[in-house]
């Protein structure tokens, strides 16, 4: 009704105004109409004559059809200008996709386990490493099987990585290894074990560990001796047996522990780096040997967690009656250093050792290509220093 009223109040003007503004009134009265739905037979019932006049002067359509069409003849257009962007917009993302443009470079990273723990942190300040630098990253799992992680390197270099980091999983096959990384023709840095000079390899000494655990345990009041009777009784919970760098590490530790003559291992044990099975491992010891047990020495951080569990469980005071040590640090692991749940760790620095793999692979990367080999240092972490690590 309010638009009718718009189209009377224009039939009344145009009695008034000159023949050359008709054309002005026709575009008004057309538009009325259009965006609000109002057909011509709707409006003819108002001034039949009006409207006729208007047509004959060729201003408006004469029926409600051939408005239609004049309407959809604009639509059309639109539409037909909408399709065609699509399909630009469309041609336009294969066309990027194709050949990457604007895209970052990939770097693909191969562990050669990247659920044992050992690396949890260092995985994690790695990655993000690389995606500062710009960066995407590609990670795969290589679940300690060497053919796994040799059909991985083909699949990561023809996946278009600019670059490729591995941990190998067995440093015996470097020969292997060394053939899949030549015909991949993909730069790579190897993380964690040297098998080959030809490489750039990046990371810590496993030796180190095991010669660190043995000093952390003389740093402990009385040397670690709690019941004070001369002598420092251990438990030594190791990683599987097939695990290169837990082996390396403990038997580092245990070479150098046996040199002291203040000190015995009552036990060594194997664990499968999980939080459970530490828990399991260590509360078997306990029951075992009972008020013997000073000290417990444990491959990674998650065992240190079930260590420390299994301690707590059993009603034992970390401190007073036990020592709990280890090799590796997480969250957990962090947060029970502060606690003063457990005495010390040792690690690596991680954010030296992420720093340096990303620059060892630039190197690799740059006009002139250098290989370089990087040993990063173990530091013990405790009470004292924890903050510096994780705040």
């Amino acid at each position: 009704r309010k638009n009718m009223k718009h189209i009377k109040f224009l039939q009344y003007k145009l009695c008034n105004i000159d023949k050359r503004l008709k054309w002005v009134v026709g575009i008004l009265v057309e538009h009325f109409g259009r965006n609000n739905c109002i057909s011509v037979s709707k409006m003819e019932r108002c001034d039949k004559f009006f409207f006729t006049k208007l047509a004959k002067d060729g201003i408006l359509a004469t029926n409600a059809k051939q408005m239609r069409r004049s309407v959809m003849s604009k639509k059309g257009w639109l539409l037909t200008i909408f399709a065609l962007l699509i399909a630009i917009c469309a041609v336009s993302y294969v066309i990027f996709a194709m050949f990457n443009f604007n895209r970052p470079d990939t770097v693909g990273i191969c562990y050669a386990s990247a659920t044992d723990g050992i690396n949890a942190s260092y995985r994690y300040a790695l990655s993000q490493e690389l995606r500062q630098q710009g960066y995407s990253v590609l990670e795969l799992d290589a679940d300690n099987d060497q053919a796994k992680q040799l059909q991985q390197i083909k699949l990561m270099a023809d996946r278009g990585c600019v670059a490729l980091m591995i941990e190998p999983v067995m440093a015996a096959a470097a020969g292997e290894l060394e053939e899949a990384i030549a015909q991949s023709g993909v730069p790579t840095v190897l993380l964690n074990r040297k098998c080959s000079s030809q490489r750039s390899t990046v990371g810590p000494d496993a030796a180190q560990a095991g010669t660190l655990l043995a000093e952390a345990v003389a740093a402990l009041p009385n040397g670690g001796d709690i019941n004070k009777d001369g002598m420092v009784s251990y438990v030594l919970i190791m990683g599987p047996e097939d695990h290169i760098d837990s082996q390396e590490q403990m038997e580092k530790a245990i070479h150098v522990l046996g040199n002291l003559p203040d000190m015995q291992c009552i036990t060594q044990q194997h664990a499968d780096l999980t939080k459970e099975s530490g828990q399991r491992v260590c509360g078997r010891a306990l029951t075992d040997y009972g008020p013997d047990v000073e000290v417990i020495l444990c491959c990674n951080s998650a065992v240190t967690a079930g260590a420390v569990q299994a301690v707590e469980e059993d009603g034992w005071k970390i401190g007073s009656d036990v020592y709990v040590l280890g090799i590796g640090m997480d969250q957990e692991t962090g947060d029970l250093v502060r606690r003063g749940a457990v005495a010390a760790v040792i690690c690596p620095d991680i954010t030296l050792q992420a720093t340096a793999a990303a620059e060892a692979m630039q190197a690799l990367l740059g006009e002139t290509p250098q290989v370089r080999s990087v040993v990063i240092p173990y530091i013990i972490v405790n009470e004292k220093n924890i903050d510096n690590f994780i705040p």
